[in-house]
């Protein structure tokens, strides 16, 4: 789970505390400061080896488990599907379906009557998380995921172990963080683009199918009824009254100290604020977009934190709240045969929001060149969904599509690249009320550095990073004319690469093109044969 707190670094000798993205090693699982993460310091484990010790934990553990299992459902004997050991390389092999996800790890319950659930065990990378973050994240999934079942979403059922259930914060712990849910039938469809700016491709499905059924679970997530007018994410109170709680999600909307999360709040532009201000402060040591420049990170945050001061309708209080799903990727959806969503995984990290942002449309659907160079026009993804939901009688959710574009720019906040260009950002927020607000337009990043640090250069936070990074004024207008050279070799470099996504998208045409005609032509001989 990729929460920012600091941790201490491990290589022998060293007392540092690591607070950055990446600080723990995505093979083996240490965690390293800069002065140590390097290959002559650093021999990997596989990633196997912590699966192994997970495996062994929960053969250890097992009969607590079955114990749990017996309360939830009595009367009836399940097995647990534990790979033996020394099966990791073959487990990570096949990458089976439902054993690893990205911040789970699935083992499947059989229940000698056919019945089927979930044991849902977070994956910690072989360090956990303070309890007070690890409970509330697996209370608020549990109470997300039955509030949605309840109200006749594809959802899996899902139960609490007992120290959870009982908000028994004494109790001992068990050796890793769990739950149970429902085992979910189904199949995922697969999605690609075979080009930057391309189009989605749906294998053996056409997209308009895939966005309608899309369109059908938004418009029954729209009917949920949820007991709360605030923002954040969902949870229960010890005596089961179901609240809007703090955001718990990933990266950097949280602080590494307790209590770690923010929250709930009554307005977007409160929370948005909140989560720029988070988000400063970890651009302010380097712990965020470690692969960019520092400085801009965190000028790139200032002047968000501007705009959305300047945003009235942000500071709307909503007089209705939905649920919106905080990983919303196309390998969530499990279909059946008849192309309907069964199922809909991972609510991790769902929040409550306002309707503007809860149906703009998905990061999948929209994020491509076009949206990254600065244009916020709908895509042709954007535009079906728009069409299925007017199909549907939904004019408002369409409306929403269309309109979702700041949401959806503001969702970048913690997430800066510079590939992504800053005018796009600005565009969402139309008339902007500052006389004096003319950054440069355009790939301008240096002169943009500039702009911001003279235009900020008063901000206490921003006199202590420049130290930090070693920037000042001086520097930044010397780097002008380097970086009109970079800027020319990216472009040379996007041409190049624009070409070579043309040429594949081609070619993938004429093999589809081939394709069909092979199958006109069996469909023929075999008509004449009848």
């Amino acid at each position: 789970m990729p929460e920012l707190i600091e941790r201490p670094c491990e290589y022998a000798g060293c007392d540092a505390l690591v607070l950055r993205q990446g600080a723990i090693c995505t093979h083996c699982f240490e965690v390293r400061c800069d002065e140590h993460k390097g290959k002559e310091v650093h021999p990997c484990r596989s990633w196997g080896s912590f699966l192994e010790d997970l495996w062994e934990k929960l053969r250890g553990h097992q009969e607590a488990i079955y114990e749990e299992i017996r309360r939830l459902r009595p009367g009836h004997q399940c097995e647990i599907e534990i790979p033996q050991p020394g099966s990791a390389a073959e487990v990570l092999k096949s990458l089976s379906t439902h054993m690893i996800g990205g911040f789970n790890v699935n083992f499947v319950i059989t229940f000698r009557d056919g019945v089927k659930w979930i044991l849902r065990v977070r994956q910690d990378e072989g360090h956990r998380l303070p309890r007070s973050i690890r409970d509330a994240s697996i209370r608020s999934e549990v109470t997300t995921l039955n509030l949605l079942k309840a109200n006749g979403i594809a959802v899996a059922a899902a139960w609490l172990p007992s120290h959870l259930e009982n908000w028994d914060s004494t109790s001992p712990e068990p050796p890793f963080d769990y739950f149970f849910t429902e085992f979910l039938e189904g199949r995922k469809w697969s999605m690609r683009r075979l080009e930057w700016n391309g189009p989605l491709i749906v294998d053996n499905h056409d997209l308009e199918d895939f966005i309608d059924a899309y369109a059908q679970q938004q418009i029954k997530l729209s009917e949920v009824n949820i007991p709360s007018k605030q923002i954040g994410c969902l949870t229960t109170t010890p005596d089961g009254e179901i609240v809007a709680g703090p955001i718990i999600t990933r990266g950097a909307f949280m602080s590494p100290k307790p209590p770690y999360f923010f929250g709930p709040f009554s307005n977007l532009q409160d929370r948005y604020l909140t989560q720029i201000r988070a988000a400063l402060q970890y651009a302010a040591v380097g712990a965020i977009s470690v692969f960019e420049e520092p400085i801009d990170v965190y000028l790139w945050h200032l002047e968000l934190e501007e705009l959305v001061k300047t945003c009235k309708f942000l500071s709307e209080e909503p007089d209705t709240v939905f649920i919106k799903h905080d990983d919303d990727k196309a390998d969530v959806y499990l279909f059946n045969e008849h192309d309907q969503v069964v199922g809909v995984l991972d609510w991790e990290w769902a929040f409550t929001t306002t309707k503007g942002e809860a149906f703009a449309a998905p990061e999948f659907f929209y994020d491509k060149h076009d949206y990254m160079r600065d244009l916020n026009e709908m895509t042709h993804e954007e535009n079906l969904l728009i069409a299925a939901y007017e199909k549907h009688g939904r004019s408002d959710l369409a409306e929403c599509v269309r309109n979702g574009r700041i949401f959806q720019r503001l969702s970048r906040i913690g997430r800066y690249t510079f590939n992504y260009w800053k005018d796009g950002f600005r565009k969402v927020f139309g008339e902007i009320p500052l006389p004096d607000f003319d950054p440069p337009k355009g790939r301008e990043d240096d002169r943009w550095r500039l702009y911001m640090m003279q235009r900020y250069k008063d901000h206490e936070g921003l006199k202590a990073a420049m130290k930090r990074f070693g920037w000042t004024l001086a520097r930044a207008e010397e780097e002008i004319p380097k970086g009109d050279e970079r800027k020319k070799e990216l472009e040379v470099r996007r041409a190049k690469m624009e070409e070579e996504e043309k040429e594949k998208m081609e070619r993938w045409i004429k093999k589809q093109e081939e394709k069909a005609k092979l199958e006109a032509e069996k469909a023929g001989t075999n008509r004449s044969s009848d």
